[in-house]
C-alpha cells in the first residue's frame, strides 16, 4: 500500500476518477461511496480521506457487543481496510476483496468462558493472528465463544488446524468435543458472494485497492492496548456471566451482592439467583 503524503493526495486525485468508475454489480464504486458518505456510513477527514463513524465502543474503545482479545502473529489481516470500507462500502458487498483471497480463519468453539481462556495459549503458540471472543451478542454466529487463528493460504491453515487439533485433543480441559474447522475469509462474505471456493476475485482489483487505501483514514486508537485489553476482559466477562455460564465465576466477582427474592408459596426467603 502506498505512503499517504500531500504530493500522493493529488496523484490520488487524478487516480480516483478511474477507481470510482470501476464498475462492481452493476454499479460503480463512486456511486457506492457517494451513496455511503450521503447516509452517513462514511464520513471525510479533514485530509479529504474517507473514515468509517465511530463504532459502537465505549470509552475504552471496547466492541460493546463483540469483545474480544486480540494477539498479533505471522498474517495481520487488514479487516478494518478491506472488509468494513472496501467490501461493504466501496463493492457494495458485492465483491470479495483481491486483498482477502488468502485469508483462511481456523474456528474453534469452546462451549464455556473457561474454555476460552484455556484455549488462548494453544491457539497463540501456533504462531498467528489469533481472536477470543465472546460471541454471543454476534448475529453472525450460533456460537457463545469463539477463537479465531487468521492464516495465509489454505495449505497452511490445513496444516496449523492439524496441529492445533492435536493440542485440543490432548488437553484435559477441552478434548475432542470441542469443534474446530476451517473457513475462508470472512462470514459477512460467504452470505453475499459465497460459496467460499466459488469467489471469482480479479487480479485487477489490486490496484483498485491500493487506490482505495491510499484515500482511506485509519482510525487512531486513543487508549493504550494494556488499558484496552482489561476493559474488553471486563466486559467478556460480564457477557459470559449474564448467559448463565457460571465458568466466569472463576474470573472475576459480582460488582454488587445478589438481590433478594419472596416465596409466593412455601418457603422462606432467600438469595436472587436470577
Amino acid at each position: 500500500m502506498a505512503i499517504w503524503t500531500k504530493k500522493g493526495f493529488a496523484e490520488m486525485l487524478k487516480i480516483d476518477a478511474a477507481v470510482r468508475a470501476v464498475r462492481v454489480a452493476g454499479g460503480t464504486i463512486g456511486d457506492n461511496l457517494d451513496r455511503a458518505e450521503a447516509e452517513g456510513a462514511i464520513l471525510r477527514a479533514g485530509d479529504g480521506r474517507y473514515r468509517l463513524p465511530p463504532s459502537a465502543q465505549d470509552a475504552m474503545g471496547v466492541a460493546v457487543d463483540r469483545p474480544h482479545l486480540l494477539t498479533a502473529g505471522r498474517f495481520r489481516p487488514h479487516c478494518h481496510f478491506l472488509n468494513s470500507f472496501t467490501f461493504t462500502i466501496a463493492y457494495g458487498r458485492a465483491q470479495v476483496p483481491f486483498g482477502c483471497r488468502n485469508c483462511y480463519k481456523l474456528v474453534a468453539a469452546p462451549r464455556s468462558f473457561h474454555q476460552l481462556m484455556v484455549m488462548k495459549p494453544l491457539a497463540e503458540a501456533t504462531g498467528e493472528t489469533t481472536k477470543s471472543a465472546v460471541e454471543a451478542f454476534n448475529p453472525l454466529t450460533p456460537r457463545a465463544y469463539g477463537t479465531i487463528l487468521y492464516v495465509e493460504g489454505r495449505d497452511a491453515a490445513v496444516r496449523t488446524a492439524r496441529g492445533l487439533r492435536r493440542a485440543i485433543d490432548d488437553h484435559a480441559e477441552l478434548g475432542p468435543d470441542v469443534a474446530l474447522f476451517v473457513r475462508r475469509g470472512c462470514q459477512n462474505y460467504e452470505r453475499h458472494c459465497g460459496p467460499s471456493d466459488r469467489y471469482a476475485i480479479d487480479p485487477a482489483l489490486e490496484a483498485v485497492e491500493d487506490a482505495l487505501h491510499d484515500g482511506f483514514a485509519e482510525r487512531t486508537p486513543t487508549v493504550p492496548a494494556a488499558m484496552r485489553d482489561a476493559a474488553s476482559r471486563l466486559r467478556m466477562i460480564t457477557i459470559a456471566a449474564q448467559i448463565g455460564d457460571v465458568s466466569s465465576q472463576a474470573y472475576g466477582r459480582p460488582f454488587f451482592p445478589a438481590g433478594v427474592t419472596y416465596a409466593f408459596d412455601e418457603g422462606s426467603t432467600g438469595p436472587d439467583a436470577a
